[in-house]
């Protein structure tokens, strides 16, 4: 999975399953995050 550092975090694109869609996880320390890039596509594309 590839993965960018910067500051202390750590991006990682990817899909670990074939059920899961595209995401980004942000790590810094224990905690983590999973963000969706249908969400994010999603927000590019509102027309309101």
């Amino acid at each position: 999975m590839p993965t960018i550092v910067n500051q202390g975090y750590k991006f990682r694109f990817g899909s670990s399953d074939v059920k899961e869609s595209l995401h980004i996880l942000m790590l810094h320390g224990c905690n983590v995050a999973q963000i969706s890039i249908m969400l994010i596509s999603a927000f590019a594309t509102s027309q309101g």
